[in-house]
C-alpha cells in the first residue's frame, strides 16, 4: 500500500514513495518511480531481489 510520496528525492527525475508490506511491517518500504522508463522498482531484501516490479491499483477511494 503506498502511502506517501517522499519531498526529497536523492536523485533528479526519480520520486520516492513509502510503502508498507504486510510481510515487513516493521518499518516503511521504499518504492520509487522512473517517469522517463515509465517503470516502479521495489528495494531488495531477503525475499525479493529489487528492481522492476508492476503496480496495480486496488482501491481508489479511502475504504472503499
Amino acid at each position: 500500500m503506498v502511502y506517501k510520496r517522499k519531498s526529497f528525492s536523492p536523485n533528479p527525475g526519480v520520486e520516492w514513495y513509502l510503502v508498507y508490506d504486510p510481510n515487513h511491517p516493521e518499518s516503511p518500504r521504499e518504492l520509487t518511480w522512473s517517469p522517463s522508463t515509465r517503470s516502479f522498482s521495489y528495494q531488495k531484501d531477503w525475499d525479493f531481489i529489487g528492481g522492476f516490479v508492476r503496480i496495480y491499483q486496488v482501491y481508489s477511494k479511502w475504504l472503499q
